[in-house]
């Protein structure tokens, strides 16, 4: 994991802040997008094999 050994050789370390609301309803938005895609490939795979 590089990014984790870049942050243990910082001066401070890695600063924790409070959860963003903006960000975590973009994950969220992301991830049912995803599955979405998901499903929607899953189907068309079964269609093509038919």
């Amino acid at each position: 994991m590089a990014s984790l050994d870049w942050c243990k050789r910082q001066k401070d370390g890695p600063k924790f802040t409070e959860p963003n609301e903006n960000l975590c309803n973009e994950y969220y938005k992301s991830a049912e997008e995803t599955l979405a895609f998901l499903k929607d490939a899953g189907g068309l795979k079964t269609k093509l094999n038919m």
